[in-house]
């Protein structure tokens, strides 16, 4: 299976305009480590901003 970067080019468009799933933090229940992670993405995010390494 082969490519094009016209095909590229269209998926990151596509990409681009997706949103992402909106994670609360409500209660106390169980959360996978990858529900976790987008939870904990914008501070991480900040952090690295900020100077911190991961």
């Amino acid at each position: 299976m082969s490519i094009t970067t016209a095909q590229l080019k269209e998926i990151r468009q596509e990409f681009a305009t997706l949103k992402p799933a909106t994670v609360t933090l409500d209660g106390n229940r169980t959360m996978t480590v990858k529900q976790a992670i987008f939870a904990l993405a914008p501070t991480l995010e900040r952090m690295k901003k900020r100077g911190f390494d991961t």
